[in-house]
């Protein structure tokens, strides 16, 4: 890993990860902590697996400060998964305190368009499409109506 020059990521998403954590990764690749396999070998049933999430969890109550009464989960998938979520746990409270079942949704692209798309399977989206405004001083109007508590 010494000869190969560096490019620094700054983009969202994955990051750059230190040398020395990629030289850890990498000796540990085939027998980690002596198991004579990979960690991506071991079963998720396993006590080793099992001691790896302990620790993660233990690891992130120190570093955040995430009081016991709270309970820390790991759940697969980016945040595309919340375009589901969202709308899954809010639209309840929404439907609750005004009797609607309407989420207002500002369309600027393809994420957000795709998140309204997916809240439809949830709520009945109302699509504000930013994009084909010709005044962009109505985006604020938008904003303006919204009762925030």
């Amino acid at each position: 890993m010494n000869n190969i020059t560096k490019i620094y990521n700054f983009s969202a998403g994955p990051a750059m990860i230190p040398k020395e954590v990629l030289c850890q990764a990498k000796s540990e690749f085939y027998n980690w902590n002596n198991l004579q396999k990979s960690i991506m070998e071991i079963s998720h049933r396993s006590k080793e697996f099992i001691f790896i999430i302990e620790e993660m969890k233990y690891n992130l109550r120190i570093l955040l400060n995430i009081p016991d009464n709270y309970k820390i989960i790991f759940c697969h998938g980016g945040a595309r998964g919340q375009f589901a979520a969202i709308p899954m746990n809010l639209i309840k409270n929404v439907c609750i305190n005004n009797g609607s079942n309407y989420a207002d949704y500002a369309n600027s692209g393809y994420w957000s368009y795709s998140a309204a798309l997916e809240a439809k399977k949830y709520c009945n989206p109302k699509i504000f499409n930013i994009n084909k405004l010709k005044d962009k001083k109505k985006i604020y109007s938008f904003y303006e109506r919204l009762e925030i508590k």
